[in-house]
């Protein structure tokens, strides 16, 4: 049973302050049944009649679905770690929610909760936020997917009741909502990091993300994300805000990318009503509504605007814009804070299909023909993948106007590599060279030397006339080698005390071709018996003598 205050959706209290949850103790979801022993509603459970913020962990190889019955209730701080949304999903089945988060009775507690690396799909049939409705919480989402919930307000979050929400590294998609297709928020600080949202709708209002403020100023801050193939039935294809004459509702978008985005009316990707807008450099472009095909300020008494002229249903919003690509500004109120730097009104910024670059989201992609690519300026490091921002491409000329760094417009940063150096040449035929061949006639062999140009491998090749000899060739260098007769050579060299052989060479070298080579050298073998020195005239007669050097008497 969700427990929401009454009028807990206006807008579509006094702040008290929330530290930091601190791990107490951890509780280990071993088992994927919706309830019982191990189970993650038994662990939340748990955790809820201990003090303090505890944690929640997924058994090691524990993977699957978890699929509810109902939705999980939270009211007290903790920190709910999953493994990856790719291993383990939590399963609204479509007729309900999937956690319940705080509440917005007088006097209740503001709670830190903080949920990671789950998949959260199907959350339905509840009037607010179909996979978590968070109230008085600071609520934080990473590394997580929020897919295919559906709510009357904020098809996946609906947050709302002092507190704020965080979400950072995960993918908003095909969610479904009255207003707020992902994400609705009520008077709260919302911030957006490295985060997709795409093919979410919003039957009314906000594709993606609805804002409201009845109550509190509320503010929304993007981050290094992406915008693509959300829809409204009205107004704001992607974002919107619902604002109050009396607080105040504020923009800001740095390092974004909005495109593909539509609305049937009003603000293809956003549609005005903030108190305050910024955008700083992002790519809005290839949306579309009738007014505003990319950005809607609001209010218009100039042509181009809708029948009637200014429709005074919420205030004007000026978009104070540096550094960004805005491919359509019509009816948009548009201030260049840098003059010089925006590149407005010029179509295509050849932006790829939304795809797997690299990271934990998918992005849309640049090329080097694409008009934004080192236009841009950004203090950030990384772009929405992680990879290094900025990246001067080469040959590419940075943006003249001043502050400008070298960044790519958007939420993605071509990068570059210099090439590797080229492989150094293969050693030309002529270095390897056979020099010379010093017969040795006592033994019948001869010695033969080779020039090696570069390390490798030396063999001389025998076959049946000569023994095969190989040898390693560090460097560069003079080799010698003994060829050696075998076989029927060997026999012939014997008799007739001299031959002729083609002596041949193999080299392999470690770079490059390998050479073969051989050249005919002679052979000479010293048939006559060795002269009768002094000294081997004593050794035979000490032979003959024996060990007696006087002979036997």
């Amino acid at each position: 049973m969700r427990r929401v205050a009454s009028g807990a959706g206006a807008g579509f209290g006094i702040a008290l302050a929330a530290a930091a949850p601190a791990v107490a103790e951890d509780f280990t979801v071993t088992d994927l049944s919706d309830a019982g022993p191990g189970s993650l509603r038994s662990a939340i459970g748990e955790a809820e009649s201990q003090s303090g913020a505890d944690r929640i962990l997924f058994a090691s190889g524990l993977s699957g679905t978890i699929a509810l019955e109902s939705d999980l209730e939270v009211s007290d701080p903790v920190q709910i770690v999953g493994p990856g949304p790719a291993v383990i999903a939590v399963d609204g089945g479509g007729d309900s929610g999937i956690f319940a988060i705080g509440s917005a009775e007088q006097g209740a507690d503001r709670i830190a909760v903080d949920i990671s690396g789950l998949t959260l799909r199907n959350g339905g049939q509840v009037p607010y936020g179909g996979a978590i409705l968070s109230l008085n919480t600071d609520l934080t989402v990473t590394e997580s997917i929020l897919s295919g919930n559906t709510a009357a307000v904020g098809g996946a979050i609906y947050a709302a009741y002092q507190g704020s929400l965080e979400v950072g590294e995960s993918t908003f998609s095909r969610n479904i909502s009255g207003s707020g297709g992902g994400i609705a928020a009520s008077g709260i600080d919302v911030t957006i990091r490295s985060s997709t949202f795409s093919q979410n709708r919003g039957q009314a209002a906000g594709g993606a993300i609805a804002a409201g403020n009845s109550y509190d100023p509320l503010s929304l801050d993007i981050e290094n994300s992406t915008f693509n193939r959300n829809a409204a039935g009205y107004l704001g294809g992607a974002i919107m805000s619902l604002p109050d004459d009396d607080t105040e509702s504020t923009l800001a978008i740095r390092s974004s990318t909005l495109s593909g985005n539509q609305a049937a009316a009003f603000g293809g990707a956003i549609g005005g009503g903030f108190s305050s807008a910024t955008i700083d450099n992002s790519v809005i472009e290839g949306n579309f509504a009738i007014y505003g095909p990319d950005l809607y300020s609001g209010s218009f008494t100039g042509p181009g605007g809708p029948p009637g002229g200014p429709c005074g249903c919420y205030p004007q919003t000026d978009f104070l814009t540096g550094f960004s690509f805005i491919g359509d500004s019509a009816q948009a109120i548009i201030t260049e804070t840098v003059p010089g730097s925006n590149l407005l009104d010029q179509g295509d910024a050849l932006l790829g299909r939304l795809a797997d670059n690299g990271g934990p989201t998918q992005t849309m992609a640049l090329s080097a023909e694409s008009p934004v690519v080192n236009k841009g300026a950004s203090p950030l490091t990384t772009d929405q993948r992680g990879e290094k921002r900025p990246v001067l491409y080469p040959g590419i000329p940075n943006s003249s106007a001043p502050g400008a760094n070298g960044a790519d417009m958007g939420a993605f940063e071509l990068q570059y590599e210099e090439p590797p150096p080229p492989p150094p040449p293969p050693p030309k035929n002529g270095p390897f060279k056979i020099l010379s061949s010093t017969p040795n006639p006592a033994k019948g062999t001869a010695t033969v030397k080779v020039r090696v140009p570069a390390p490798g491998e030396v063999t001389l090749v025998g076959y049946k006339r000569l023994k095969t000899i190989s040898k390693r060739a560090n460097a560069k260098g003079v080799y010698k080698f003994r060829a050696t007769p075998k076989g029927k050579l060997k026999r012939n060299l014997d008799k007739r005390g001299r031959a002729r052989v083609l002596i041949k060479f193999h080299y392999n070298p470690d770079s490059g071709r390998t050479l073969d080579k051989g050249k005919v050298f002679p052979l000479f073998k010293d048939r006559n018996e060795p002269k009768a020195t002094p000294l081997a005239v004593a050794r035979k007669a000490r032979a003959w003598l024996g060990s007696n050097p006087w002979g036997s008497r």
